[in-house]
């Protein structure tokens, strides 16, 4: 609750919903919802509809729109979620089709039809409609099979249950064409367009720091929203999906994407290193929309001479510290070369990365300022859809010509097909097709077995126990147990955390909205005309969700208004039709919820659990890893060592594995807040996994830093590693760091390890290295003169590369705690040579 509470009041939330984008879309979702309100208050369609098809309207449309701020995957969530509606009525159909008005042997085509369908939603590899989408498959299924009379059972029911997903999409795409929100193309250069606004800020207090002593703390952050979207990672679905313009501004975004690493990473750095307190923001971007783009390019080109000037500064003072004989090498005065080291390294990365950083600037807004002079042709309305169709158009394609192929071995050869055209010649037996056909299937279907299996036992278990009880008992508690089916399926999650993290935000949705329903139910309901009821019930739903919606935006507990919106329209629909407010119905709906949750709870806990903290610690482990793989490969690459293939393709793999990585370390701050609950009696071990994550992210950070620096002077670099003949001790540097990352990798894919390794020597022999290097260059070309500019690269990477191998070394010493690891020392010879130089 403390967590929860510190999230909600956070002061950047806060600041935040000043934003006038949040206000933008509260409206949004709330005249969203007030737009179904036609199918609650309207009488004809309360007699043509099901109760529960009515509600499912309301509460889904909610879902959809609240589910992100791009235009065409809101379009695409409404889609999903009708085609979960669909299978949904389409299984009930033919379960009711077999075996008519008896329940119990329906439950078996129940539970095979939860273990399938959540196997394939769970898998990775399905991705056209998600687990918490496809939700709607089980609760359609519910309602039809279960909560309805057996009597009342026909096919036109089935028929106008489905119809209310159709109103429901319908409303979806009425709101977005009034509303008209953003594509995510959109959002991603209104994103860059905020990196520029904050860049001059954070020039005029680096500018400002020159002449003041002392650090003085940060008050304002940089907190960006990043799609991961990237053309080299998806090329088709990045220009069709994101871009809905020419390939050529798909390939622009991919470079505005790249330059967002740099912008990204320098601003968090010297935001925490240098600043002051926080001049006068300049008015954001935002406001300028409706300003020619002229203009605005001059604005841009106004605050870049202002940056040039903050950089004229720094440059000026670098200059003389540069000539200061305190910093020149001595060969007489050992200590000279660790002054150099440990203090100027330090500055030559700091203005290295600054330079650049302001390079990366300049080409942005060039980019930005390219594409916001071709605005969009066409309605968005008629390019979501046609994107949605183009998508499905090449996965079918695909799907049919490599079918066609395999198992007809006819047909013309296609320019998509991916496969040579030998197999097309084979003959497969019918044993290996059908093998070939089942066996991606089964692997999907069981990828995640204990959580589907927990899962159909549960909702089926649940669901017989409420018509049983429904059936034979009148007593008062028993009579809305659907509700605890109902908060089963939206609750139950694959692991521990995630599931205790949705208990939670249902529990405090629920117990909120049982006090608001039954608060405004006592307004609504004075007078006693409906139509006056109506129209006080919704301006009343117009404040509370505009309100609600507005402070949950970009936050962590956003789907709490979800459930909020679930239980207020449950309870306030039925005292509006009656005209009276009703405590006990609010209190028993709070009882059943509650019921639910430690349901959900106990069957997490106990039936085959499964455990966040696994799969963090396991991700972690690949990630340090995958940063060690990265790291090799700058090197190699940089130096020519190990390095024969295409240079190219070299460096845009290092590229796709920054960007990999960074995915990576983002989707693992997800996991942070379900670890968090599921260790909340173990809050050193959680700890654990916070710092190693954030050891993560800075392992990225110098990635980035040393990739940025080493691309603008590799050659300069490997002229000082051959002229100091260091290649032998960086070979061995690479082999210590390739056998750690080795293990580190099998830590996290394979469970059973033998948890012993031999002691790492990274840091020992980065330190000969550094030595070793700094000596030769300076003992070569300059004996007893000033610093210059190739000295200053190899200094700067040094010092990025140094800052990389200590943080690795300490998510090594992090993950061998975790894990039980015990290292083995060992006497290694080339390294105590080395030492003895």
């Amino acid at each position: 609750m403390k967590s929860l509470l510190k999230e909600l009041f956070n002061r950047n939330l806060i600041r935040r919903k000043k934003d006038s984008v949040v206000y933008y879309y509260a409206f949004f979702v709330t005249s969203s919802i007030i737009l179904t309100y036609i199918f609650l208050i309207v009488m004809v369609f309360q007699r043509f509809f099901p109760l529960f098809g009515i509600l499912f309207i309301t509460v889904f449309t909610l879902s959809t729109v609240t589910s992100t701020d791009s235009y065409l995957l809101i379009i695409e969530n409404g889609i999903r979620v009708t085609a979960a509606s669909f299978i949904g009525c389409v299984s009930a159909v033919i379960v009711y089709g077999i075996v008519g008005n008896s329940i119990w042997p329906a439950v078996f085509p129940h539970f095979v039809l939860c273990f399938v369908a959540s196997g394939l939603m769970i898998s990775k590899d399905v991705e056209w409609i998600p687990f918490q989408h496809g939700k709607r498959i089980f609760l359609d299924f519910f309602v039809l099979t279960y909560t309805l009379e057996p009597s009342t059972h026909s096919y036109t029911l089935f028929l106008r249950f489905f119809l209310t997903t159709l109103c429901m999409l319908g409303c979806i795409i009425f709101s977005c064409l009034i509303f008209n929100p953003y594509f995510g193309s959109t959002l991603f250069i209104r994103t860059a367009s905020k990196i520029i606004r904050k860049s001059r800020k954070m020039f005029e207090k680096v500018g400002s720091q020159l002449s003041i002593a002392g650090q003085i703390k940060s008050t304002d952050t940089i907190n960006i929203t990043m799609y991961n979207m990237d053309w080299l990672l998806n090329p088709k679905r990045y220009k069709k999906d994101v871009t809905y313009m020419a390939e050529r501004y798909s390939i622009r975004l991919n470079i505005l994407y790249k330059k967002y690493h740099t912008t990204n990473i320098d601003n968090d750095s010297i935001e925490n290193q240098l600043s002051i307190n926080s001049n006068p923001v300049m008015p954001s971007l935002e406001r300028l929309d409706k300003m020619p783009s002229d203009y605005l390019q001059f604005l841009v080109l106004s605050w870049f001479e202002k940056i040039s000037d903050s950089m004229t500064q720094i440059l000026d003072k670098y200059s003389e510290l540069m000539v200061n004989p305190d910093y020149c090498y001595n060969g007489k005065d050992p200590k000279s070369l660790t002054k150099i080291d440990k203090e100027l390294s330090r500055i030559h990365f700091f203005i290295i990365g600054m330079v650049n950083f302001t390079e990366d600037l300049k080409r942005m807004s060039v980019v930005i300022y390219d594409i916001t002079n071709h605005p969009l042709e066409k309605p968005r309305i008629l390019i979501a859809f046609r994107s949605i169709f183009a998508a499905f158009y090449d996965y079918f394609k695909v799907f049919f010509q490599r079918n066609r192929k395999l198992f007809s071995g006819k047909g013309a050869r296609y320019k998509d097909y991916p496969f040579p055209d030998l197999l097309s010649s084979l003959s497969y037996p019918w044993q290996q097709r059908i093998y070939m056909v089942f066996e991606p299937m089964g692997r999907r279907i069981f990828s995640d077995w204990r959580f589907s299996l927990r899962f159909s036992v549960g909702v089926t278990t649940l669901s017989v126990a409420y018509y049983e009880t429904f059936k034979h008992s009148h007593f008062i508690l028993f009579r809305n147990l659907q509700w605890l089916v109902i908060t089963f399926t939206f609750v139950m999650s694959p692991t521990v955390g995630a599931s205790g993290s949705f208990a939670v935000m249902r529990f405090v949705g629920t117990l909120v909205a049982s006090f608001v329903a039954y608060g405004g139910a006592v307004l609504f309901t004075l007078p006693h005309n409906y139509v006056a009821r109506s129209i006080i019930f919704i301006f009343n739903s117009i404040v509370i969700f505009f309100s609600i919606s507005a402070f949950l935006k970009y936050n962590y507990f956003q789907t709490t208004f979800n459930f909020f919106a679930l239980t207020y329209f449950t309870l306030s629909f039925p005292m509006l039709v009656n005209g009276k407010a009703n405590i006990i119905n609010c209190l028993l709906r709070t009882f059943h919820i509650t019921m639910a949750i430690v349901v959900v709870l106990l069957f997490s806990n106990l039936f085959l659990p499964s455990y966040d903290y696994d799969k963090l610690e396991q991700a972690l482990c690949v990630i340090t890893a995958d940063a060690q793989k990265i790291f090799s490969q700058i090197i190699y690459f940089n130096l020519k060592i190990k390095h024969t293939g295409d240079r190219k393709k070299g460096k845009q793999q290092i590229v796709t594995s920054l960007q990999q990585l960074r995915a990576k370390i983002a989707g693992q701050r997800e996991l942070l807040f379900n670890v968090k609950l599921e260790l909340i009696l173990n809050q050193e071990k959680y700890l654990k996994y916070r710092h190693l994550l954030k050891l993560a992210a800075k392992l990225y950070r110098d990635l980035v830093s040393l990739e940025l620096i080493s691309k603008s002077s590799s050659s300069i670099l490997l002229s000082h590693v051959k002229e100091s003949g260091a290649e032998d001790q960086i070979i061995l540097l690479m082999g210590e760091m390739d056998s750690t990352g080795q293990y580190l990798r099998e830590l996290g894919i394979q469970k059973k390890t033998i948890k012993i390794h031999g002691l790492d020597r990274s840091l020992e022999i980065d330190k000969n290295l550094k030595r070793t290097i700094l000596q030769g260059s300076f003992n070569n070309n300059y004996p007893n003169g000033p610093i210059t500019p190739s000295l200053i690269a190899l200094s700067a990477t040094i010092y990025a590369s140094t800052s990389f191998i200590k943080n690795f070394d300490s998510a090594r010493q992090s993950i061998w705690e975790l894990k039980g690891v015990e290292p083995l020392k060992r006497v290694d010879s080339n390294v105590i040579g080395t030492a003895q130089m």
